[in-house]
């Protein structure tokens, strides 16, 4: 019997087909979610990765593609220790890693393209719609955003709790919308990096009740827009708090403690 694809409005991660596609390497899945509409959404929520590691090497789903119109959504989603490769990914108009736990292992996006879908594969791209890392667990490892591309939607890693390792967002592109890391935690990293970083948007840029430990924390060649950058609260350690080179836009300066 012949499957039309496009009549799916939704790739389901407990479908045994859609799954196994996933799992199976970035050319198989890329081939199947081109069968689908533009307009696909992909919910993978709430799935237990960890049951399907080999070892302890990584899962790599570096260049993996997602319905250009379509949201995907790995919310609660358990990815168990090992590793976890998304650089190059394209993820459509918006996509959700709200409650995940990505246990221990280096955690790669960068390159990534969230909300932001672009035809030149040049780095991980989140689309249009809302990116979302609210309370997810990242375990012992580092946690790497570099050259990662939002888009138009708001950027939300509220309190988020990244594990022992250092955190790269630099030279990302935040896009246009709100970016808040509320209360994010980055209490066993060594080093916190948002080297050339640029937040353009007109939205508010919130790191109020942050708490950053004992690492050194590098703002260095920021390009902030004209909304509001909001520290209120934050709580830095003995760690250097760099902003060598840093652009201010219009915006208000908070730095409230």
């Amino acid at each position: 019997m012949m499957v039309n694809y496009k009549d799916r409005k939704t790739i389901y991660g407990k479908d045994k087909e859609a799954f196994d596609e996933f799992l199976a390497g970035k050319e198989r899945w890329n081939v199947y979610v081109g069968k689908h509409g533009d307009d696909t959404e992909v919910d993978f929520s709430g799935v237990d990765f960890s049951k399907h590691r080999k070892g302890k090497g990584e899962f790599n789903f570096s260049g993996y593609l997602f319905p250009k119109e379509g949201n995907v959504n790995f919310s609660r989603s358990i990815f168990g220790d090992g590793g976890v490769n998304f650089t190059f990914a394209n993820f459509g108009q918006g996509v959700s890693f709200m409650d995940a736990n990505f246990g221990e292992g280096n955690v790669d996006f960068s390159d990534a393209q969230l909300g932001a879908y672009l035809t030149e594969f040049r780095s991980t791209i989140f689309g249009k719609g809302e990116v979302n890392f609210n309370r997810a667990k990242f375990g012992k490892g580092d946690a790497d955003f570099s050259d990662a591309q939002f888009g138009e939607g708001d950027v939300n890693f509220r309190i988020a709790n990244f594990g022992k390792g250092d955190v790269y967002f630099c030279n990302v592109n935040f896009g246009d919308g709100y970016v808040n890391f509320f209360k994010a935690k980055f209490l066993g990293n060594e080093s916190v990096n948002f080297f050339k970083a640029k937040f353009l948007g007109k939205g508010i840029v919130s790191f109020n009740e942050a708490e950053f430990g004992e690492c050194s924390v590098e703002f260095n060649s920021v390009q902030f827009g004209d909304g509001d950058i909001c520290f209120c609260k934050a709580k830095f350690g003995k760690g250097a708090v760099k902003f060598n080179r840093a652009q201010f836009g219009d915006g208000v300066l908070s730095q409230k403690v």
